[in-house]
């Protein structure tokens, strides 16, 4: 059932197009310009498109259901029998054309075309192979010549839009199919399970080859990193943190502990990286939309975490009457 609520809601967002424009090819550019102007926010959400990490939680019957579009994560964290090293686990699938098996599927459903680019990107446009939205990759190849290569948005390294309209020969390239998980808590109830979902900036940083070391992979797990970080409180894992991502980790960064993870990635104990970081996000990019932040990239980066235990513990407190919890 979420897999398909997920997947009709994207289609609700391609048919509501259709039905405002049915035949884009009918409109010269001075009228799609209009369109545009007239549909904006509708139009901005079919073709930017979102990545989705989402999580369903029946603490009470500790059930869990997890779905998960594009590349960012949804992972589960628990403690292992001797209580200090962390077990993490991804519980949805990656949806790029760096995934072979994903790959495989792309590529077979359009076997006479060339899918990726040197950066595996979909058409040279796109990192993921599913998402919500896109739609410049799903509707018929007039969408993109006709409508859509008019909005305020280029390809990768500035290329105009219009450059990829010749790509477009048998759509949908990009799918809305998420990847589905169900989980009893139950068996890992005792080890303390802590959920967690974050953006594929995270990856990026534990990776290191966009940021800090261009070119060199860490190959490090970004879900056992990000794990390891939560759960070491007496440095038991620095070195293996450190060899990571090039940097002494930092336990006393924040309190709060989404804070206290992404610190750590950015810089951890390293004044100088964190310097770095502050400096390239304070400079303005080059007149190509690529400056210095090509060499030194870092995206969107958000992370989610919740202790599974303590929510429990929350819910069932908030149900006892005020009364009852004073005595």
């Amino acid at each position: 059932m979420l897999q398909t609520e997920i997947t009709n809601a994207d289609r609700q967002l391609g048919r509501a197009i259709q039905k405002m424009c049915e035949r884009p090819e009918t409109m010269t550019r001075q009228e799609a310009l209009r369109f545009i102007e007239d549909h904006r926010d509708e139009l901005e959400v079919a073709f930017q498109g979102t990545t989705l990490a989402m999580a369903v939680v029946h603490v009470e019957h500790r059930l869990l259901w997890t779905a998960g579009l594009g590349n960012s994560t949804v992972a589960i964290s628990t403690h292992t029998s001797d209580r200090i090293r962390p077990q993490a686990e991804k519980l949805c699938d990656i949806h790029t054309l760096r995934d072979s098996q994903e790959y495989s599927a792309v590529s077979s459903s359009h076997p006479d075309e060339t899918i990726a680019d040197k950066e595996m990107r979909v058409l040279g446009l796109s990192e993921v192979t599913r998402a919500i939205g896109n739609f410049h990759l799903k509707l018929p190849r007039d969408y993109l010549e006709y409508l859509f290569q008019y909005l305020p948005h280029t390809g990768p390294g500035g290329t105009p839009l219009k450059d990829y309209v010749s790509s477009i020969r048998s759509p949908p390239y990009i799918s809305s199919r998420p990847s589905v998980r169900f989980v009893d808590l139950e068996p890992r109830w005792r080890s303390r399970p802590f959920l967690m979902l974050f953006t594929d900036g995270v990856d990026r940083l534990v990776d290191g080859s966009t940021v800090f070391n261009p070119g060199v992979h860490s190959g490090a797990d970004p879900a056992d990193v990000v794990a390891s970080i939560l759960f070491d409180k007496r440095g038991a894992f620095s070195d293996k943190l450190e060899a990571a991502l090039g940097h002494k980790v930092d336990y006393r960064w924040d309190d709060v502990r989404a804070n206290a993870i992404i610190g750590n990635l950015l810089g951890g104990a390293d004044v100088e990286r964190l310097e770095r970081v502050l400096a390239a996000q304070s400079m303005e990019p080059a007149g190509d939309g690529r400056g210095v932040r090509e060499a030194f990239r870092i995206d969107d980066t958000s992370l989610i975490l919740c202790d599974l235990k303590y929510l429990y513990a929350k819910c069932a407190n908030s149900a006892v009457p005020d009364k009852a919890r004073s005595v």
